[in-house]
């Protein structure tokens, strides 16, 4: 197969987009309207036809140019129009350019690939089949979430479809884990907000949330929606929230409005075992996909690039 790289201002998007809408790997994250979101200036590995796509997340920093996986972009790697197992992935990463020393970028559940050439990773995520009926879903539910939405109900709280994109944000400043403190610090929020524009303009979104009894907002989420799929994109809560169970009360609400659609919910983690926990709470079930490492640099700057990484 004959690969190409193209730079940015190279890329034919509406083939690509095409390609991303029929691969039977798509992804929201794929998408060029959110690559230019999350990774602007992204380049690309192009096979002659459009039917095998690879995005390259680029970026530059001191001289240097290297590959990142962006923020809120969980798997990314090799799409296709053709079967996941026809794939020449290996031939994909072979073709990343040099130019690029450092790579640090994951590939979709989709993409195998193996042997000694690269530093491989495995990782987890956890997707609920939403098309049986909520009945069947909830049953699969654990001990300890049933024992946390009832708790929930206690308080009875209000779900919402779909709340107001600017009082979500208003809730992410008001939440104090870590997650929220990431997509608001200083090096991701211009990021964020250029990213909750592009959901907006291309309606591939929504954000449930829930109400206490004075009707303020004390949880929602962010969810994006693509390719059949929802993807648990930024959840965000009060403390009084927590009290009350509310993300708990949130996700079952809207599992139950899925519920017998042809689609699956991606909680989009964890690697991390208590969200894990969270997640498989549900009755969701694990899926494994690979990160991707390789250090091009000669030694000793492929040790010193190695501890620079993480304040990339």
């Amino acid at each position: 197969m004959n690969i190409w790289h193209l730079r940015h201002k190279d890329i034919n998007k509406k083939r690509w987009d095409r390609t991303i809408k029929h691969s039977p790997n798509g992804q929201l994250y794929a998408w060029s309207w959110y690559l230019d979101a999350v990774t602007p200036g992204w380049e690309a590995l192009v096979n002659q036809d459009y039917s095998a796509v690879m995005p390259l997340p680029a970026r530059r920093k001191h001289g240097i140019h290297y590959l990142f996986q962006p923020l809120l972009t969980q798997q990314l790697g090799v799409f296709s129009l053709h079967p996941p197992d026809e794939v020449p992935v290996k031939d994909f990463l072979n073709r990343i350019p040099s130019k690029f020393r450092w790579i640090q970028i994951t590939l979709n559940q989709s993409n195998s690939v193996s042997g000694n050439d690269f530093k491989i990773k495995s990782h987890v995520t956890c997707e609920l089949d939403l098309s049986p009926s909520y009945h069947d879903i909830a049953a699969h539910y654990s001990t300890n979430t049933r024992r946390n939405i009832r708790k929930a109900n206690e308080y009875h709280c209000t779900y919402e479809s779909n709340i107001p994109v600017e009082e979500f944000l208003r809730l992410l400043h008001e939440d104090q884990s870590q997650g929220s403190r990431i997509l608001l610090s200083r090096s991701h929020t211009e990021t964020f907000n250029r990213l909750i524009l592009s959901l907006t303009d291309h309606q591939a979104y929504t954000l449930p949330g829930i109400r206490d009894t004075s009707g303020t907002l004390i949880a929602a989420s962010l969810i994006g929606v693509s390719h059949n799929r929802f993807y648990y994109l930024a959840p965000a809560q009060t403390n009084t929230g927590r009290e009350q169970r509310a993300m708990f009360y949130l996700l079952d609400r809207f599992i139950e409005s899925q519920s017998e659609s042809t689609g699956f919910f991606d909680f989009e983690g964890s690697d991390i075992e208590n969200l894990a926990r969270f997640y498989l709470g549900f009755g969701s079930r694990k899926k494994h996909y690979l990160s991707l490492q390789i250090n091009r640099f000669p030694w000793p700057l492929n040790i010193f690039f190695l501890h620079l990484s993480g304040n990339l």
